[in-house]
Parts: C-alpha cells; sequence; structure tokens
C-alpha cells in the first residue's frame, strides 16, 4: 500500500503488534499491573528490532522511502492502543477512515469482514487530526538508523541487523531532554494471568525484571536520563550465581582497530575523544590509587601492585590473541596471564578497585559472578559469553579457592583468540597463593588495610567508583590496538623472546595519563613481565626475611643435604601457608610444623635477585 502514497506516518498502538503473543499481552499489560516505563522500553527494543527483520525480509522497497523520510514510524510508550484510523489527505481533498480493519490490502479491500465508518470533508480531518495527535505526546519516533544501514548513493539500502542498544530506545532517548517520567501504579484486581507472567516468555522482558529505578518523595518511580543509566549499569553489573541472561559482550576486531559492545560499535579510529574528559578520566585514577597512601601498612607496596593490576587489566583482553600466537609457536603463553589475583589483608580495597577499574573499561559494564556461587566449570563458560568483558568474581573463601582456583588456572588449555580475563579477589582467609599459581596468573598481595569508611581516602574511592568514566581506556585502546598484529608477529618470529605486553600496556597508559594531568606521581612506572614475577616471589621472601630477623632460632641447615629447614613451633596453619609460598623446584617435604627447602636451589635462584637486603640476609644465612 506504501506505493500509493507519497508520504506516510505510521503510528504503532502497540509495541507487540507484530508478535504472535500479542492479543494476550495486549488483554493483560495494563490490567494486572499497569505498562510500566520498563515495559515499553523492553517492548520497544523488541518491536523495533523485529520492525527491522520485517522491513529485510518481506518490504525491501519501503527501505529507501524511510531514508529519505517520506515513510515515518511511531510508537505508543505507554498502554497498547487498539484504535484503527486513518487520516488521508491531498490535492484538497480530505478523509478519514476508522473501524476494524488492520493496515493491510487484506483488510481495506474488503477481503475480510471488517467494519468501515468513513468521513469526508476537511472538517472531519481536523477533528480526527486532533484526536489523533492528543497520542503524539506519549509515542517516540524510531529513527531511520534503527531501520536501515547506511549505504552509498551506489549501493542499495540494507536493513539494519544489529540490535538496539538499551540505551537509544525511543522512550529511553526522551529522556535526554531533560523529561522526567512519574510512573502511576494503580491498585487493580488481578486478572489471574499477569503480565510480570506473559512478559517473562519474552527475553529482554525477562532481563529487565530486575531493574531498579528511582523514586520520588511521594513513592512514584521517576525516571529521567541520568536515573535510567544509573539504574541499567547498576543491573547489568549485579552480582549473580552464573545462571542468569543479563551477559553483555565486547568484540574486538583487531584488523580495524575497533570494538563493538553488544554488536554497537563503541570504539574505532574516528571515534571522537574529548581531551577534557580523558583528562577528568585519568585525574581520577592518579588520584584513587594515590589514596591507597594514606592506608596504614605496606603502602608503597600496595600502590605499585594496584598500578601493575591496573596495566595488567587493561591489555588482559587483548592477551589471548597473543597466547594463542605463543600456542601454535610453540613459546610461552603464561607470558600473557588471563588471570588476577589479589589477595592479602582485608579492608585492603580490593574488591572496590575491580569494580572501579572495569567502570572505566567497556561502557561501565562487566560481569561479577559470587564468591559462594565461583566454580571453575561456571567461570569458564561464563567467559565466552562476555568476550572482552571483564569477568569478576569476588569475596572467594579458602576451600573454594583451593578448590576450584588450581582446575581454572592451572589447567587452562583455552586457545581461542577471545575470551574474558578473569579477575578473582579473595576474602581475608587466604592469606598465602602457591607458586603454581602465581606464574601463570597476576598475583598481587596487598599488605595494606584502611581502619574505617569516613577517611579522606575512602571518599576519594567513592568518587572515582561513581564518576569514572571510559574515555580514559578508549584513549589507551586507540594507541594500542594498533600495535597488537606486529606483536603477534613477533611472537611467530621468535616464540622464546615474546614481546612484553605489560610492559607496553604499563608504558601507553603512562603516556595517556602523562598528556591529561598536570605531572606523572613517581610511582606510575613502566611495569615489565619480569618484574610481575619477581613480585611473585616477595611473599616467599619477605616471610624468610621476617623470620629471620625475629626467630632466627627457627632455621636450621643441613649443609650435606643442602636443606634449609624452617621450624614454625608448633603451628601447622603457618608452616601450611609457608609452604604454599615455595616454589616446587624448591621445596623438598612438610612434616607438621616443619618445611624443608632445597638451599641449593633457594641460593641460586633467589641470590641473584636484585633485592639487596633479601640477598644480605640470605648470604649471612648460609655463611657467605
Amino acid at each position: 500500500m506504501a506505493e500509493m502514497f507519497d508520504d506516510i506516518e505510521i503510528t504503532f498502538g502497540s509495541e507487540r503488534i507484530l508478535s504472535r503473543e500479542h492479543a494476550a499481552f495486549e488483554q493483560v499489560s495494563h490490567i494486572a499491573e499497569g505498562y510500566t516505563f520498563i515495559d515499553a522500553v523492553a517492548d520497544q527494543k523488541a518491536f523495533i528490532e523485529r520492525l527491522a527483520a520485517y522491513l529485510g525480509k518481506s518490504a525491501r522497497g519501503l527501505l529507501p522511502q524511510v531514508i529519505d523520510g517520506t515513510l515515518r514510524f511511531q510508537v505508543l510508550r505507554k498502554m497498547p492502543s487498539h484504535e484503527k484510523l486513518y487520516l488521508l489527505s491531498g490535492e484538497n481533498r480530505f478523509r478519514v477512515v476508522t473501524g476494524s480493519a488492520n493496515l493491510s490490502v487484506a483488510a481495506l479491500s474488503g477481503w475480510q469482514k471488517e467494519v468501515y465508518v468513513a468521513f469526508d470533508g476537511e472538517n472531519a480531518y481536523r477533528e480526527f487530526d486532533s484526536f489523533y495527535k492528543r497520542d503524539l505526546g506519549v509515542a517516540a519516533p524510531i529513527k531511520p538508523e534503527y531501520l536501515v544501514e547506511p549505504a552509498s548513493n551506489a549501493e542499495p539500502p540494507e536493513p539494519r541487523t544489529a540490535p538496539v542498544p538499551l540505551t537509544e530506545v525511543p522512550c529511553v532517548q526522551i529522556l535526554s531532554s531533560g523529561v522526567t517520567i512519574l510512573e502511576e501504579r494503580p491498585k487493580l484486581p488481578s486478572t489471574g494471568l499477569t503480565s510480570e507472567a506473559l512478559r517473562a516468555a519474552t527475553l529482554e522482558g525477562a532481563r529487565l525484571r530486575g531493574l531498579e529505578l528511582d523514586r520520588a518523595k511521594d513513592g512514584r518511580i521517576a525516571v529521567n536520563a541520568t536515573s535510567f543509566v544509573r539504574a541499567l549499569k547498576a543491573h547489568q553489573t549485579a552480582p549473580s550465581d552464573g545462571g542468569d541472561d543479563r551477559i553483555a559482550r565486547a568484540d574486538i576486531v583487531l584488523e580495524r582497530s575497533e570494538v563493538y559492545l553488544d554488536s554497537i560499535a563503541w570504539l574505532g579510529p574516528k571515534t571522537v575523544l574529548k581531551d577534557e574528559e580523558v583528562a577528568s578520566d585519568a585525574t581520577l585514577i592518579v588520584d584513587y590509587l594515590a589514596s591507597f597512601g594514606e592506608f596504614f601498612g605496606n603502602t608503597d607496596a600496595a600502590i605499585r601492585a594496584y598500578w601493575m593490576f591496573l596495566c595488567w587489566l587493561y591489555a588482559a583482553p587483548l592477551a589471548p590473541w597473543l597466547r594463542q600466537a605463543a600456542i601454535i609457536h610453540s613459546g610461552d603463553p603464561l607470558a600473557y596471564p588471563v588471570f588476577g589475583i589479589l589477595y592479602g589483608r582485608p579492608n585492603g580495597g580490593k574488591s572496590w578497585f575491580c569494580e572501579t577499574v572495569a567502570n572505566s573499561m567497556f561502557g561501565g559494564v562487566w560481569k561479577q559472578l559470587r564468591g559462594v556461587s565461583f566454580t571453575a566449570n561456571r567461570a569458564l563458560g561464563l567467559r565466552e559469553q562476555l568476550g572482552a568483558v571483564p569477568l569478576i568474581i569476588d569475596g572467594v573463601n579458602r576451600d573454594r579457592f583451593t578448590r576450584e582456583v588450581p582446575d581454572l588456572v592451572k589447567f587452562d588449555r583455552e586457545r581461542a583468540g577471545q575470551y574474558a580475563p578473569i579477575v578473582i579477589s579473595t576474602n581475608k582467609q587466604v592469606s598465602a597463593i602457591s607458586p603454581d599459581i602465581r606464574k601463570r596468573a597476576v598475583a598481587c598481595r596487598i599488605d595494606a588495610a584502611i581502619p574505617d569508611r569516613h577517611s579522606r581516602s575512602f571518599e576519594i574511592a567513592h568518587r572515582a567508583h561513581a564518576r569514572m568514566g571510559t574515555n580514559l581506556y578508549k584513549a589507551y585502546l586507540r594507541k594500542l590496538l594498533p600495535l597488537l598484529s606486529e606483536m603477534r608477529a613477533a611472537v611467530g618470529e621468535k616464540p622464546l623472546e615474546p614481546p612484553d605486553l605489560l610492559e607496553t600496556s604499563s608504558r601507553l597508559l603512562r603516556e595517556v595519563i602523562v598528556d591529561h594531568v598536570r605531572k606523572a606521581p613517581p610511582w606510575m612506572k613502566w611495569v615489565t613481565n619480569d618484574e610481575r614475577l619477581a613480585m611473585n616471589d616477595r611473599p616467599l621472601l619477605g616471610h624468610l626475611g621476617d623470620i629471620w630477623a625475629n626467630h632466627r632460632e627457627r632455621f636450621g641447615i643441613n649443609r650435606s643435604s643442602h636443606e634449609l629447614i624452617v621450624n614454625f613451633g608448633g603451628d601447622n596453619n603457618q608452616a601450611s601457608n609457608f609452604e604454599k609460598l615455595v616454589p616446587a623446584f624448591a621445596f623438598k617435604r612438610r612434616l607438621a610444623d616443619t618445611v624443608t627447602v632445597d638451599l641449593e636451589a633457594l641460593e641460586k635462584i633467589y641470590g641473584r635477585q636484585p633485592f639487596s637486603q633479601r640477598r644480605g640476609w640470605l648470604a649471612r644465612l648460609i655463611g657467605r
């Protein structure tokens, strides 16, 4: 029918006009609970995507009219409307048609039983036009770009196939103009068939059921642009047990230096980045890391550890691509770790740090798995769905860590080029991590803590968590992505001397930050993979140094067998924790509260380490 008209505007009275469950939803959606803003978000997203698919499959001839604006679509954002109203005008002629007929050739040509009422003349047209405009105030236009892919003049237009982002659904877009929507929730009698039960049949409705919106003082839901984005972000990043479908996915196309979030372009060579927004993020991250200096304990080491962890996590989504090359060319995939572990003292800011950094990455969207629900299989399954989006596992206790992490880290055989980095944040029960785990992961021990939540450092952390954007990460990726192809080629040429991704990451991140803040702090240095591995040994060396300084009588040496015997005075738990710190090449045996170490291996490996203080006591211990 579109060929009969020069200009057409169609307002759909229901988002579900093209769905099979249309009739049932129409009957109950505004009776059981009221038609809410979240209902409209879910329905409009599904409707627009379905309309685009319909145009591509059955009505490609309409796509040029969609592009030039002579065919326009709108959709109501309140409860569904059953009205059929056709307003026709042209060459000073006016006609109104209403009745039961839907907009189809079959309905309007008399091929099926319908009721038609027609009014001719301009007066009738104007009267019904005002009636039609009554709904325009609660209707949202569907942008052409949601239905048609951009194409050059030489190519025919193609229907859009990518999903519509939730933040760009029409009824969400109107919030950007400063509109606030107050929802009324009338208490009406239930029909026995609730809209909630029906809506669960559609994927988008199920995903949004837990989205909690702000409320006004009188208790009504009040929706504006800021509150919706905040609620959506909180919903998408809410901790889960791995069984829900709130999965955001990021895909990195290295050949074009592009990043897609849920199939929508998020970063590309033409993406505009504002210096002031990058500077804002850079200032927040610098102030945040510096705030750990106000903690109690080894604050310098904590800041260095968090800086290294930040440099690793920013680059970790790209590590699988280099690991893949290392495996193919018989290199060392452990040079590109895809697991990160934060452990140490409680109240050390580990969980908050993970969330803040993840907020600064792919659109502020990440996945969090509850520590009590963590299993190796569940984590591996989730990371495949997430693409490059980080998976954070928070609050892992000692029993679950001991049972699940070795299977996750030690026996990881993934050869895909893209999957999510996994970050594990432990609780206070995990005080030591074995060397076979540390060498396969970026393991940072945080030996500092904050006494209360009212200090200045907590205020800085809260500000960074709340305000951190993604512009710093975008600027960083813009520098890093073009280098990856050359780095992968270098892995193939010299697999035993692979390029250092951690060093490259720390160098580029420092460059971006220095370009946007007044002065770089002294702890913001390049970090190499060798330094990361050396940091893994510091817990062992530090523990030995403490015992040497305070309990030398616990040391024993058997020179004939080249053994160092460390006694823990009846404390089997301390002996067990110490055993976990000793690398396999140096560990000999443990008997109750006594651990025996290969002294020759200890001297050979750590006697050459650049820790002068540690080397001093080691030299005195072995009599050299």
